[in-house]
């Protein structure tokens, strides 16, 4: 039987600390799922140790169909767009202010007037930045003290001398850590960007690469469907974990399927190698093998009896 204290005590396994913030769980919701903040009474007990608001820019942007997220179900992603409908980061400002949470509540900020835009979030807990920031990153820095965290397009890995000078310019200037990252590039959309299993790859060796770079929490965002994949990113590197696409797909249990993993690895390290690698070790085939072995003896069995 399960106790309070059993509870808070794999809460306190899973909690994380970054930029100045405790986290629960080092699951959180992504940008683009709760854009407007009206669910974040019901998220907060999904498993979730953040939320992240948005996008949201400076004055928002009025509803356009078109221009709104598409899903692929075939390949189990999401299109989404600079040009969707969003609030202003001001609304999302009074949102937090009114909601009653336990979880730090962070806002995801685009658009053209990113000053502007930041000094609307006051009440964030943490803003996350889009990657054309870092040409105005000190002057982004000046407007406030909350944390900043600059957000990585997949491109980035391609070109290490640049990764490299971008990093530690951002760290030079004040940044407080990374997401990564950003979708593909996609035409389906005006300013198309593209959320979906086939980014994983390329997300976890970026992760990786700013890992081998620099200190700074790292948030792994977008490619993570099941506890494996959450696996996967903190192997890399990873200090948190953002989900979206996956979330979709997966449904509402998956950020407390990663809590859960994460707060109770397997004891056997063999079937924690077969998590961390993918496959399945010969010892279980043969388990397999054997346990239908019995069954079909079994059967043969009572068919003779039954004769």
């Amino acid at each position: 039987e399960r106790t309070s204290d059993d509870d808070t005590a794999e809460l306190d396994s899973v909690a994380v600390e970054a930029f100045g913030l405790r986290f629960k769980s080092p699951v959180g919701l992504g940008a683009g799922i709760d854009t407007h903040g009206a669910a974040v009474h019901v998220m907060q007990y999904l498993g979730f140790g953040f939320l992240e608001l948005g996008p949201a820019t400076a004055r928002g942007i009025e509803p356009r169909y078109a221009h709104e997220p598409q899903r692929l179900e075939a390949f189990r992603s999401i299109v989404s767009s600079a040009d969707a409908a969003a609030p202003s980061s001001a609304e999302l400002s009074q949102t937090i202010a009114r909601a009653r949470v336990d979880v730090p509540i962070g806002v995801a900020i685009q658009g053209d007037d990113l000053e502007l835009a930041i000094e609307g979030a006051s009440a964030a807990a943490f803003i996350t930045l889009p990657a054309e920031a870092e040409a105005e990153l000190a002057k982004l820095r000046a407007v406030t003290k909350q944390p900043l965290l600059l957000r990585l397009p997949l491109a980035a890995a391609d070109d290490r001398d640049n990764l490299d000078q971008l990093i530690s310019r951002a760290e030079r200037l004040g940044i407080d850590g990374f997401v990564v990252a950003d979708g593909k590039p996609s035409a389906l959309l005006p300013r198309g960007s593209l959320h979906g299993p086939a980014n994983q790859p390329s997300a976890l060796q970026l992760v990786a690469a700013v890992r081998q770079r620099t200190a700074l929490p790292i948030v792994a965002a977008g490619a993570i469907s099941c506890p494996d994949d959450a696996a996967a990113f903190l192997a890399a590197g990873a200090t948190l974990l953002s989900l979206y696409d996956g979330l979709v797909y997966a449904g509402p249990g998956l950020p407390g399927r990663i809590v859960e993993a994460i707060a109770k690895p397997p004891a056997d390290p063999r079937v924690a190698d077969t998590v961390r690698d993918g496959s399945v070790p010969v010892w279980a085939w043969r388990c397999v093998c054997f346990t239908g072995l019995v069954l079909v003896l079994s059967g043969l069995y009572a068919l003779y009896l039954s004769a």
